[in-house]
């Protein structure tokens, strides 16, 4: 039997000072790797002013766990990442994977209060559960493939979209991880129809919109 520590870092009323509950988290983290401890999981609460599981990056603070521990595994109960690019998402556990030497265990989640999500992501609200649900699907779906795909490097694609596309503001950004997508999957045939695939939810009305034009 293996036993895992869940790492809720409740912090009540808010009166201690945060870097104060990092110290215990980095404290607890360190006993249990010292006792035979497989895991230990960090969570993901925003807007908390109960002062209930009071991180809001599992990412970083495991991060900052693998610098002062030597075996325990790593994990985040949950990456909420309907809130997050899922790029940017898949980046960052790669990074804490290699930083943490191979010690990387990786839980993802929907939201599960409607303040969190409203805040952090509208098209996220857990109050619209089946909208809610294929963000996650199709965010986890674009997670997962980045991961397993052979990448050396993005080869100045932006460049090619400057070229190509011309938007304004933030679509245009968006667009260019999309863009991104094709080269990281070596999408075939159709782009409109191909990237869409990889594209979560809250996107795809913006990308709709454009392609129509």
């Amino acid at each position: 039997m293996r036993f895992g520590y869940f790492l809720n870092q409740n912090n009540w009323g808010l009166t201690k000072p945060f870097h104060e509950v990092v110290n215990e988290g980095r404290e607890i983290a360190q006993y249990c790797d010292q006792n035979g401890w497989e895991s230990i999981w960090t969570t993901e609460h925003h807007f908390g002013h109960e002062g209930l599981e009071v991180c809001p990056n599992p990412v970083l603070m495991c991060v900052d766990l693998a610098a002062h521990t030597e075996r325990i595994r790593l994990g985040q109960a949950a990456n909420i990442i309907t809130f997050r690019h899922p790029v940017q998402m898949a980046e960052d556990l790669a990074m804490l994977d290699h930083m943490s030497a191979g010690r990387l265990e990786v839980g993802v989640g929907r939201g599960v209060y409607p303040r969190e999500t409203v805040n952090m992501n509208p098209v996220a609200d857990v109050r619209n559960p089946a909208v809610n649900r294929s963000l996650f699907e199709e965010t986890l779906e674009v997670i997962r493939h980045f991961n397993k795909a052979d990448i050396a490097l993005y080869q100045h694609y932006s460049k090619k979209l400057d070229s190509e596309i011309e938007l304004n503001g933030g679509l245009k950004k968006e667009l260019l991880h999309f863009k991104c997508f094709n080269n990281l999957f070596r999408l075939q045939n159709n782009a409109k129809s191909e990237i869409s695939r990889h594209i979560p939810y809250h996107y795809k009305v913006k990308l709709k919109q454009m392609w129509s034009r």
